[in-house]
């Protein structure tokens, strides 16, 4: 959700600025570089994506003990470094206010030696990558009446034992005993797939913390910023698009088929009146089908189907904003969108971001129009 800044920042971001970005390095919890010279690059977020934070910095200025060689193991390298990344604005006075973007473990490094210099490109993934790819070498269980917060955090721990863990969620249900395979996914199959069972999410945070929080609900989540064009509105673009190939969902079908239960099933439908989709006007009745072994209530069905409902329905109109960066915006706020040549009055979520690390660059956002209950 929307990062906390100051009203100088809110002020600020309603016209072109000078980028402020800084790079640290760490490992095994401890900052090991500091003060990296960001150059450029970009960061990117995605809400639907297993791994909802990526990036890809420039940097300059590398101490020459820091450069990755053949021979020496550096904070630079792939071999379990953490880049932290932190962008804003820098005043006219002389002073920023940075924004946590994310701590990445770094995928990739490529040193670039010409003329002008040597430059050090890196690029990362949120620490669900990390757990995602530390993939089971023998089966992992957990015993019959384990809750979700606790098998995630079991899990999570296991894969990865420095990980700091958040819980905003408000499930209590307990899971049959279950079993995951070698091979398995600890992240996709596991992690994911428990918050799932119970109407939650589970993401690395800004902060590089995994959060554990109920899906949420756009019908009651305030709007967190306002694009109204204007002498201060920083919109450049704006495009919308319809088209049922992406989602158009309006009931959500959950069938839960523990492997000592006898299955249940429960079906949430997109009841709102105002919605594009609505379940009962004139768009096609559409549902979707998903099972899971680990529900066993039509409660905990029905509390499953409604979650993945808020996710899905209302989505046929897509809309792409180009503007100024804002580097406190995040997947899942809610913005304000007026357009008068284009009549786009409404309220959208953002579901991706593309923010760069530089002067010259425009962020852009792809939300859904979400037309929230009034």
């Amino acid at each position: 959700m929307a990062y906390e800044v100051s009203d100088r920042f809110k002020a600020a971001v309603t016209a072109s600025y000078q980028v402020a970005a800084e790079a640290e390095i760490m490992r095994g919890g401890v900052v090991v570089a500091t003060d990296l010279r960001v150059t450029g690059g970009s960061i990117s977020v995605a809400r639907s994506a297993d791994v909802r934070r990526t990036c890809r910095l420039a940097v300059v200025g590398v101490p020459r003990e820091l450069i990755p060689t053949s021979r020496q193991r550096t904070p630079l390298d792939i071999y379990g470094n953490d880049l932290i990344i932190r962008a804003g604005i820098r005043y006219p006075d002389g002073t920023s206010e940075l924004v946590p973007q994310g701590v990445f473990t770094i995928t990739d490094s490529e040193l670039v030696d010409t003329s002008d210099g040597v430059e050090v490109a890196l690029s990362g993934s949120d620490r669900a990558e990390r757990i995602g790819e530390s993939t089971l070498l023998e089966p992992w269980a957990t015993a019959n009446g384990t809750d979700a917060v606790s098998a995630i955090t079991a899990l999570a721990q296991d894969r990865y034992p420095l990980v700091e863990i958040v819980n905003l969620t408000s499930a209590t249900d307990v899971f049959p005993a279950h079993i995951l395979e070698e091979k398995a996914s600890p992240w996709a199959d596991g992690i994911s797939t428990f918050a799932a069972a119970v109407g939650a999410e589970t993401y690395f945070d800004r902060s590089g913390r995994l959060t554990i929080r109920d899906v949420p609900d756009p019908t009651v989540q305030p709007v967190a910023w306002q694009l109204i064009e204007g002498p201060r509105c920083t919109v450049k673009a704006l495009r919308r698009t319809y088209s049922k190939s992406h989602g158009g969902v309006n009931a959500v079908v959950m069938i839960g088929e523990g492997v000592s239960t006898v299955p249940v099933r429960a079906v949430a439908y997109d009841l709102d009146p105002e919605s594009p989709t609505y379940w009962y006007g004139d768009y096609p009745q559409r549902p979707t089908w998903e099972q899971s072994s680990l529900i066993t209530t039509t409660a905990q069905a029905q509390a499953a189907a409604d979650a993945r409902g808020r996710g899905l329905f209302g989505l046929t109109e897509q809309v792409t904003v180009t503007c100024v960066p804002n580097y406190a915006v995040d997947e899942g706020d809610l913005l304000y969108v007026r357009r008068e040549r284009s009549g786009f009055d409404d309220v959208v979520i953002v579901d991706s971001i593309s923010l760069p690390v530089d002067d010259e660059s425009d962020m852009q956002m792809t939300c859904w129009l979400r037309r929230t209950v009034s």
